[in-house]
């Protein structure tokens, strides 16, 4: 007999039963019927069944098709939206950081609510549609609107990829997340902030001034990234809520140039290896911000003036360099933006400024 159709004697049911073995399942697909809905009661009669299917499963791998179990064993409970959702989850869950696990398994209750028990290869667009037009998901931003689409997307995907669904059914294109305001801080109060902090913590805040890095990807940065004949710091690797991970944010890496500057601040505690910036021996933890927060209070920075580490850090210094009359590729280059509509906007915070001294100068005219 072949490999994966198996048929015996079931004594629960009285009967010949045809099984098919899946690899990965505990348990088999079981059916105690032939093609004609009559019970299997003899061997012969089994045996015929048996062959049959497996004659057709093997003609569709001899095709490239995905094998229709479904058209000859009862399968439903397998192709349940909940039971897809849970093999999705397990598979995804450490791919995502933990704070977005929390965010992530509420998006998920929404979608099981929904769609419950449907079989999965009975979603057409539409029901996607109604989901994504449902009044629990009036309320979201589009942002978060469309990691939602973006999870369940995935499930389906996923599916796809198991060869369990012909093909993912259609999802509506995603939304326009509207640009978020740009703010920055006077280099001169920055650069205030940043003395009153101890000089053992300084040096990881003047690198994050200098390259308009993410915290996470300095917090990451490791003295094998230093080519020092060649004078490239080569950043590609983020901490990301709690998880050390291998590329930052986009994928791809970033060589920018080491300089005079930062060479001297590192050359006292130059290493081989290991992480660059530490506390007690060990990398800096995800409280750079807070201890940011701490010394704005400190040298009397008002709450309402008050910005965060990224945007003191990476916005500062990029809508510093757009000011300075450094052309929008470079800044560009610098900042890993993969489009330039991205680097664009600091180009608006620009023209912002320019605005608020010709107003100002009228004011002082009249």
């Amino acid at each position: 007999m072949p490999n994966k159709i198996r048929f015996g004697w079931s004594e629960r049911r009285k009967r010949f039963v045809v099984k098919f073995y899946v690899r990965g399942r505990s348990n088999p697909y079981q059916r105690a019927t032939d093609l004609m809905d009559l019970p299997l009661l003899t061997e012969v009669h089994a045996h015929a069944t048996a062959l049959h299917i497996d004659q057709e499963f093997e003609a569709a791998e001899k095709q490239g098709l995905p094998i229709p179990v479904w058209k000859y064993f009862n399968t439903k409970s397998d192709f349940c939206f909940d039971r897809y959702l849970d093999l999705w989850w397990k598979k995804h869950r450490k791919n995502l950081a933990p704070r977005c696990q929390k965010d992530a398994e509420r998006y998920l209750r929404l979608m099981l609510k929904h769609f419950k028990k449907i079989d999965i290869r009975n979603v057409k667009t539409g029901h996607i549609e109604d989901f994504l037009d449902s009044k629990p998901l009036a309320h979201y931003a589009p942002a978060t609107w469309n990691q939602i689409r973006g999870y369940l997307r995935s499930i389906f995907l996923y599916a796809e990829h198991r060869e369990e669904i012909p093909r993912a059914p259609k999802f509506p294109t995603t939304r326009k997340i509207p640009d978020k305001p740009i703010h920055t801080m006077l280099l001169e109060r920055r650069e205030q902030v940043i003395s009153a902090i101890p000089k053992a913590d300084q040096p990881i805040f003047r690198f994050l001034a200098a390259y308009a890095c993410r915290p996470g990807e300095a917090r990451a940065l490791m003295w094998e990234d230093f080519d020092w004949p060649g004078r490239i710091i080569l950043i590609r690797r983020t901490w990301h809520g709690g998880i050390l991970r291998p590329h930052r944010k986009g994928g791809d890496q970033l060589e920018v140039p080491l300089f005079d500057q930062i060479e001297k601040m590192l050359k006292p505690v130059r290493g081989i290896s290991g992480f660059v910036f530490r506390r007690n021996g060990k990398p800096y933890k995800d409280t750079l911000n807070h201890t940011w927060q701490w010394y704005q209070k400190k040298v009397g920075v008002p709450k309402s003036e008050r910005l965060s580490l990224y945007e003191s850090m990476r916005h500062t210094t990029g809508s510093d360099l757009i000011s300075q009359g450094y052309s929008e590729s470079f800044v560009q280059a610098l900042l890993g933006h993969k489009s330039a509509a991205m680097t664009r906007r600091y180009a608006r915070v620009k023209l912002g400024a320019i605005r608020e001294m010709l107003e100002a100068q009228v004011s002082n005219a009249q």
